[in-house]
């Protein structure tokens, strides 16, 4: 994403510019602690969804079957007949959708990607997003994610993000950027300050003008991340930058191919990562902005690090790329239950929901996305599924994206083309809401069975030569009754 070269004096500048970049951190259904009530808060817990990451496998797509589906029950799992009658919730209004309405439902308990609310008609809706909705406050309670920025002694600070972003006032009065999460933290800041730089903050954005002739940083802070761009306003010199890196309690380390970063605590757990560069350029009309990716560089310097971002030097001084570019790097908590897969065998698993033809192939030829997923529906167990809806928004917002047909999917694998069966179709434009009936039984047989592991895939367009790409997040509405029958074990 460290696309735009800045000039040779931007140098050390630019170093912050990409380090700043890094601090985008995407919490992309992250482990999340169990669901609390409202009106007190529960102490942290093992989270269901945790699952081990896919073994790299540097000549392709890391690619595995799906585990068996299994039930927690102990044996094969049938439905018993249920001791109420729970028909009418089958026929509350249409099954393919959710009961949730934001004005009239009451929201009843809470985590940090889920919560569960009270229909008005009765029946419950529990909610999970791939970015965060809620975080803890000083006294432990939880308080809605907030974004916009707000000046607290010399600097641009989020109180209630997980992130806890603090951008400086000015530049060269200390740190660019820092993001602190769970006792750890990450600060980036120029190796080569530029004096006297001014924010210029307008809610959850912020813009450092000219920190280099030409180039721009850009911050947006979302929900779940502290997104930075450089901006190249006109053709740089070079092609990579160094930035400094200083950790709190972590030891960053290249993934194989140096193509990711990931930080590491003294078990050698990852608690924060740095997914693969992105760039773009500003093409518009059918065809999108043209693509391209980069690689890290990592090379200790006393207590700091060193962080080399570098991007293809043709595709940067391509006649045909057209300005400004964007460079966009990310700071992410690892991600254990989501990945993108490309058609041309790469594979990311902290990269965010990727989907449709993003022509960053060679000499801008096809590249198709697909991402595959899993929510935390066993925390549904118990329960009677009597409707869902899955909604997607662009991650970051700007200009209107042309609408494209994409479909959603239980996965049969995880690779690329790993589809089973279809459960809903929707057009995704800005957004876009999966709903139907396939969508609804598929979650109620999973929870009716007590069914872990099964994964979704979402794909959006793969139509040749046409650019379709579309980078999102995601929320989850699962609706459920309250008295469901109860799974019995029939007899071998």
């Amino acid at each position: 994403m460290f696309r735009a070269a800045l000039r040779a004096g931007f140098g050390l500048r630019v170093v912050v510019a990409a380090l700043s970049a890094l601090l985008v951190l995407s919490l992309v259904l992250v482990a999340d602690g169990p669901l609390s009530r409202v009106v007190d808060p529960p102490s942290g817990g093992a989270d269901p969804r945790e699952l081990g990451a896919l073994p790299a496998d540097s000549g392709g797509v890391p690619v595995r079957p799906l585990p068996p589906a299994t039930s927690t029950a102990g044996g094969t799992t049938g439905t018993a007949a249920a001791a109420a009658d729970f028909e009418p919730f089958a026929k509350l209004g249409d099954p393919s959708g959710t009961r949730f309405d934001p004005q009239r439902s009451r929201l009843v308990s809470q985590s940090m990607f889920t919560e569960e609310y009270v229909n008005p008609d009765g029946t419950r809706t529990s909610r999970q997003s791939s970015q965060p909705l809620n975080v803890r406050d000083e006294d432990g309670r939880w308080r809605p994610v907030e974004v916009d920025l707000a000046e607290r002694a010399g600097r641009w600070v989020v109180a209630n993000h997980p992130l806890r972003p603090s951008l400086v006032g000015a530049t060269g009065d200390g740190e660019l950027l820092s993001v602190q999460a769970d006792g750890v933290g990450a600060w980036l800041g120029l190796a080569d300050p530029v004096l006297g730089i001014d924010a210029e903050v307008d809610g959850s954005s912020a813009v450092y003008r000219d920190v280099s002739p030409g180039t721009d940083l850009r911050y947006e802070v979302t929900p779940g991340s502290v997104k930075e761009t450089i901006v190249l306003h006109r053709q740089p010199v070079g092609s990579s930058w160094r930035f400094t890196l200083r950790t709190q309690g972590l030891t960053p380390r290249l993934t194989p191919g140096g193509t990711a970063v990931e930080l590491v605590d003294g078990a050698g757990r990852a608690r924060l990562v740095l997914p693969p560069i992105e760039a773009w350029d500003a093409r518009s009309g059918d065809d999108g902005p043209a693509f391209t990716g980069g690689g890290y560089g990592l090379a200790a310097s006393g207590s700091t690090w060193v962080l080399t971002v570098s991007v293809d030097p043709a595709w940067l001084r391509d006649p045909k790329r057209v300005f400004p570019v964007s460079v966009d790097p990310t700071f992410a908590l690892p991600a254990t239950d989501a990945w993108a897969y490309k058609s041309d065998g790469f594979a990311c698993q902290n990269c965010g929901v990727k989907i449709g033809n993003s022509l960053g192939g060679p000499g801008g030829s096809d590249s198709y996305w697909q991402w595959a997923f899993y929510f935390n529906y066993p925390s549904l167990f118990g329960q009677t599924v009597v409707g869902a809806r899955m909604d997607f928004w662009r991650c970051v917002p700007g200009a209107f994206q042309r609408a494209w047909p994409a479909d959603l999917w239980h996965a049969s694998g995880l690779h690329f083309g790993g589809m089973g069966q279809h459960l809903a179709n929707a057009v995704v434009g800005d957004a876009g809401s999966f709903s139907s009936s396939q969508l609804t039984a598929f979650l109620r047989s999973q929870v009716d069975n007590l069914t872990v592991g099964a994964y979704f895939m979402l794909s959006g367009t793969e139509q040749p030569g046409t650019f379709s790409y579309k980078n999102l997040n995601t929320t989850l509405y699962v609706d459920t009754g309250s008295a469901p029958p109860a799974p019995t074990v029939r007899p071998t």
